[in-house]
This record gives structure tokens, C-alpha cells and sequence, in this order.
């Protein structure tokens, strides 16, 4: 599944972030880009990088950023590399799904509700 809005704030299991595509959160103060560049980054609303993933210019675009069943958080680019990863794959029990966080924290659950991934930073 693709998702193509700029307007949810949680990224499902096997769900699919296209480049130039946003999470934001519920409140509206963050939000996440899929940068055409390459680099997946977490901003405040006034446009502050608060995480990035330190992945511009790896690969070629377009780019996306995957859910995948097994947990992992994938950046890709055109050809189906992998320029970047969460590292959370086989952890946790599924479903998993990304949440775009009200305190400005990108989170990764596992079906049990535990975080198995976080950019844990106190904003």
C-alpha cells in the first residue's frame, strides 16, 4: 500500500511513505518529510530540523520509506536499495507502524504497543 497524503500522522505496517510526502502530528507542531534528496528528516512546524537520517545524495530518487511486515523501518531509493534502516526487524510482534508524535518524537511500536524504535529526543 502507498500513501500519498500529507495528512496522517502514523505510518502503518507494509505501508509505503512516497518522496515528497509528510507524517504529521495530530497537533500539528511536527511533521516528518520523505525529502526529494534522499534524506528522510523530522521538523519542527516554524521548518527546524529536530533528526535526520543523514541520508542525502545515497542512492538515486525518487525515494520512499517503508513500514515493512517485519518490523523495520526502510528508506529506499529507485533501484530498491537501502540507504538507511530503523534496525528493528524481527523485533517486537506485529503488527508495527510508525507514529508521528505530538512531543515531536517519530516512534516505532510493536503490535503490544512497546517502542522498539525512537529518535528520543526531548523537544
Amino acid at each position: 500500500m502507498y500513501y500519498s497524503s500529507n495528512a496522517m500522522s502514523t505510518l502503518g505496517n507494509a505501508v509505503t511513505l512516497l518522496q515528497d510526502k509528510r507524517l504529521r502530528s495530530d497537533n500539528g507542531a511536527y511533521y516528518a518529510a520523505m525529502q526529494g534528496d534522499g534524506n528522510f528528516v523530522l521538523y519542527t512546524k516554524s521548518g527546524k530540523a529536530l533528526w535526520a537520517s543523514q541520508t542525502n545524495g545515497k542512492g538515486h530518487g525518487p525515494y520512499r520509506l517503508v513500514m515493512q511486515d517485519d518490523g523495520n523501518l526502510v528508506l529506499y531509493d529507485i533501484y530498491g536499495t537501502a540507504t538507511w534502516s530503523s534496525k528493528t526487524d524481527k523485533k517486537g510482534i506485529k503488527p508495527h507502524h510508525l507514529i508521528m508524535q505530538d512531543d515531536g518524537n517519530l516512534v516505532i511500536y510493536d503490535g503490544d504497543h512497546n517502542q522498539m524504535w525512537t529518535t528520543g529526543a526531548d523537544r
